[in-house]
């Protein structure tokens, strides 16, 4: 949708009317809430570095096991190490 407007002459990304900074931000205080800094730092490995998983990428723990490589093995390793407790 954003890049439609974007063809259209609005430019949302880096114009004068931009919302990818309030959009990220967003978006990370919200993960941050839910599962900390560390459970952020997965998340942004897995959008930028894994492509959203695209790349094929798998993260390791320490004895070369694998943790994550997918959208849900991501949730699921999230909800298991990294969420806050919130009433």
């Amino acid at each position: 949708m954003i890049s439609d407007l974007h063809d259209l002459g609005f430019d949302l990304m880096e114009g004068r009317y931009q919302l990818s900074d309030i959009l990220h931000e967003q978006l990370q205080n919200s993960i941050r809430f839910v599962y900390g800094d560390e459970g952020l730092d997965w998340v942004e490995w897995f959008i930028f570095e894994n492509g959203y998983g695209d790349n094929k990428m798998g993260a390791n723990d320490e004895n070369g096991k694998l943790i994550c490589q997918t959208y849900e093995e991501l949730f699921q390793y999230l909800e298991k190490n990294h969420k806050l407790c919130i009433h």
